[in-house]
C-alpha cells in the first residue's frame, strides 16, 4: 500500500530490519529519507529521488558510498557508524551543506574538495592522522574531528569562516597553525598533549574554550579573549590565575585537578556563576 503514497515528502524507516533499499523509486517528491539503524550494506535504488535533501543512513553496514551522484539536491547526509573507508561518490553533490561520517574507518580526506558549499563536516572517531584536501572549503563553519590520530594543526589555514572546531582526543602537542582562524568562536582541544597555548591571543571571537586533560601550566595569553564565556582547563598543571581582567564575561570556569594553591585572580571575573576548583592544592 505504501507504493500509492507518491506525494510523500518525508519517510522515516529507522530502526527496522531493512537489508536492501528497494521499492522507493516512485517517491520522486521525497525530500527527507531516514533509514538509520537498519542492516543496509549497499546504497542503491535511490537514483530517481532527485528532490531528496536529507538522507540519513546512520548505523548500517555500508562500506562504500556509491550511486548517489544523481542526488544533486542533497544538503544533509549522515553515514555515521558504518564501515566506510573512503569518501568517494559524494564529490558531485555540489549543494551539500552538512556531511556526517562519525565512527567509520576513514584515514584520508579524499573527494571533499569539490563540495564548495559544505558548512558542517563531522569525521570524528575515524583513523585520520593529517588534514589534507580542505583548502577549497571556504564556507566551512563547523568541523568535528575528535578521536582521531591527528598530531599537527595543519591544513586549516584557508578555512577563514570556521566558527567551531573540535580536535579533542587526538595526539596534538602544539597549537601552531590555529592563529589564522580569526572567526573561531568554539574551540575544543580536550585530551591532547598540549603544553603551550601561545597563539590563542589572536582568536578574540572565541566564547567557548576547552583544554581539559593537557599539560598546560601558563594561561597568560588568554588575557586578550574578551568574549570568552566558557573556559574549561580541568586536569592541567596550572599553578595560578592572573591577567584575566579583560575576560570578565566568563560565566563558567572549571579548573579542576590543577596545582592552584591560592584563590587569587578570580575576583576580576565578576560575571562568574560557576567556578570549579576541586582537586587542587588550596589550604
Amino acid at each position: 500500500w505504501i507504493e500509492t503514497l507518491i506525494q510523500l515528502k518525508t519517510l522515516n524507516l529507522a530502526s527496522n530490519q531493512i537489508t536492501e533499499i528497494e521499492g522507493l523509486e516512485r517517491f520522486i517528491k521525497l525530500e527527507e529519507l531516514d533509514l538509520n539503524s537498519n542492516k543496509i550494506s549497499e546504497i542503491k535504488g535511490l537514483e530517481t529521488l532527485i528532490n531528496l535533501k536529507k538522507l540519513y543512513l546512520w548505523g548500517n553496514q555500508i562500506s562504500e558510498v556509491k550511486r548517489i551522484e544523481s542526488l544533486t539536491n542533497l544538503e544533509d547526509i549522515d553515514l555515521s557508524s558504518n564501515k566506510i573507508t573512503e569518501i568517494i561518490g559524494i564529490y558531485a553533490i555540489k549543494n551539500l551543506k552538512k556531511l556526517t561520517l562519525h565512527d567509520n574507518q576513514i584515514s584520508k580526506f579524499k573527494g571533499l574538495n569539490w563540495l564548495l558549499n559544505l558548512e558542517e563536516l563531522d569525521l570524528s572517531s575515524n583513523e585520520i592522522s593529517e588534514i589534507k584536501g580542505l583548502i577549497s572549503l571556504k564556507n566551512m563553519k563547523k568541523l568535528i574531528l575528535y578521536n582521531n590520530q591527528i598530531a599537527e594543526i595543519k591544513g586549516f589555514e584557508e578555512l577563514i569562516n570556521l566558527k567551531e572546531l573540535d580536535l579533542s582526543s587526538n595526539q596534538i602537542t602544539e597549537i601552531k597553525g590555529i592563529e589564522s582562524l580569526l572567526n573561531l568562536q568554539i574551540l575544543n582541544l580536550n585530551n591532547n598533549k598540549i603544553k603551550d597555548i601561545k597563539g590563542l591571543e589572536l582568536l578574540t571571537n572565541l566564547w567557548r574554550l576547552e583544554f581539559k586533560s593537557n599539560q598546560i601550566s601558563e594561561i597568560k595569553c588568554l588575557s586578550t579573549l574578551i568574549n570568552l564565556e566558557v573556559l574549561d582547563l580541568d586536569f592541567n598543571q596550572i599553578k595560578e590565575i592572573k591577567k584575566l581582567e579583560s575576560c570578565n564575561r566568563i560565566r563558567y570556569f572549571s579548573i579542576l585537578g590543577n596545582e592552584i594553591s591560592e584563590i587569587k585572580g578570580f575576583e576580576v571575573l565578576t560575571n562568574l556563576d560557576y567556578l570549579n576548583l576541586r582537586e587542587n592544592q588550596i589550604f
